[in-house]
C-alpha cells in the first residue's frame, strides 16, 4: 500500500486507553494514516459512554474533528469489532485486558511494560529487528490464540538500540556504559515540582534502568530455525564486570516527545580490534553505509 491507498482498502483499528496522553499520540500518528484508519475508541469505565471530546483533555494541537463525537467504548473485547488494536493501555490494566483481545482474535500493538520480556512476545522496533515478529507463529501456538501480542520497548532502550545495532553487528559489543538525561516528565505533566529540578539533576528514575538492561539485549537478539528466541549476552557480561554501567537521570527539560530523552550518551566496547570504544548519542543513529565508512577511516587510520 502506498500514501494513495483508497479510504476504503485501511484497516479498521482501535485504540485502548485513548483519552491518556499516549493513546492521544496514537490518534495524531495514525491520523491519515495510508494504511490504518481509526474507527473505534476505548477507555476506563469513567470514560465509556461519553462523546470523546468530553472525555478526554487533548493535551496537543487540535483535537481531530472526525473524532470529537465519537463514543467512548469500554475495553472489552466484546464491544470492539477492529482486527488491529493499539493500546495504550496502563500496566495495571494491560495485564489481563491485552490477553483478553489476543484470545478474541485481534492482534494488539503494545506500549506497555507487562509482555515485553516474554520469550514468545515480540518486542520490536522495525528498523532493527522485525523479523523478530516470526516470534508470533509460537506464540500462537503456546498460548493458544488466533490474535497476537507484539510490545514497543522503553523509550531510553529504543533510542540506545537503533544507535548500537549497526555497531553490533559489524564489531560485536561486549560492554555498554549507557547515561541519559530525561526530561521531567515524558507526558508533558509537572512531575516533581519545576523548582526542585532548577539547577538539579536527579540521578534517579523507578524502574528506568532495569528497563533497559533487559530490552536491549532482546532487541539485539535473534531467533533459531525452531522459532525460539535467544537474546544477546553482552550486557549481563557488563553488569557483572561494572554493576554502575548505567545511570538514567531527570534534567532540566520539561517535556520530551513521546516520552524520549532529552539526551543519552554512552560509551561500548566491542568483541573486535578494529574499534575499542566509541560514543554514541541521541543524534547519531547512522546508517549502515555511513557506519561502514567510518569503520574503513578507523581500520586506515589504524594501518598508519
Amino acid at each position: 500500500m502506498t500514501a494513495s491507498t483508497p479510504r476504503a482498502r485501511r484497516l479498521p483499528v482501535a485504540i485502548l486507553g485513548a483519552t491518556g496522553a499516549v493513546g492521544q499520540t496514537f490518534i495524531r500518528c495514525l491520523r491519515n494514516h495510508p494504511w490504518f484508519e481509526v474507527t473505534e475508541l476505548a477507555a476506563s469505565e469513567r470514560s465509556a459512554g461519553k462523546r470523546y471530546a468530553d472525555a478526554t483533555r487533548w493535551l496537543e494541537g487540535e483535537l481531530p474533528g472526525e473524532l470529537a463525537d465519537r463514543t467512548v467504548l469500554p475495553c472489552d473485547p466484546a464491544e470492539i469489532s477492529a482486527p488491529i488494536v493499539f493500546s495504550a493501555l496502563d500496566a495495571a490494566a494491560a495485564g489481563d485486558l491485552e490477553p483478553a483481545f489476543a484470545r478474541s482474535g485481534a492482534l494488539v500493538l503494545s506500549n506497555a511494560k507487562n509482555f515485553r520480556m516474554e520469550p514468545d512476545v515480540p518486542l520490536v522496533i522495525p528498523e532493527v529487528n522485525a523479523n523478530h515478529l516470526s516470534l508470533l507463529e509460537q506464540q500462537r501456538r503456546s498460548r493458544g490464540w488466533s490474535g497476537g501480542i507484539v510490545t514497543n520497548a522503553n523509550c531510553a532502550a529504543t533510542v540506545a538500540t537503533v544507535a548500537l545495532a549497526p555497531l553490533h553487528e559489524a564489531f560485536g559489543v561486549r560492554q555498554v556504559f549507557v547515561v541519559t538525561m530525561q526530561a521531567v516528565s515524558g507526558a508533558g505533566y509537572p512531575g516533581v515540582p519545576s523548582l526542585d529540578i532548577l539547577g538539579n539533576v536527579i540521578p534517579y528514575i523507578g524502574e528506568e534502568e532495569p528497563k533497559i538492561e533487559r530490552e536491549i539485549p532482546k532487541m539485539l537478539g535473534c531467533s533459531t530455525g525452531a522459532r525460539k528466541f535467544i537474546p544477546t549476552t553482552w550486557i549481563v557480561w557488563s553488569r557483572r564486570a561494572l554493576p554502575a554501567k548505567l545511570r538514567c537521570s531527570r534534567s532540566r527539560l520539561r517535556r520530551a516527545t513521546c516520552g524520549m530523552m532529552g539526551n543519552i550518551v554512552g560509551c561500548a566496547r566491542f568483541r573486535g580490534r578494529g574499534l575499542a570504544r566509541t560514543g554514541i548519542s541521541s543524534a547519531s543513529s547512522e546508517s549502515g553505509a555511513t557506519l561502514r565508512s567510518r569503520r574503513r577511516r578507523s581500520s586506515n587510520s589504524a594501518g598508519r
